[in-house]
């Protein structure tokens, strides 16, 4: 079993970037072998 974990420190303002960086970061993990 592996585990992942991201943690962006985002400055004030920046809710909606971050939430799009992790949208991307979702989609290509998704596509890993195993991911679940």
């Amino acid at each position: 079993m592996y585990a992942s974990l991201l943690m962006l420190n985002l400055g004030p303002g920046m809710r909606l970037a971050g939430e799009k960086l992790a949208d991307q970061f979702a989609a290509i993990l998704k596509t890993l072998k195993g991911f679940k």
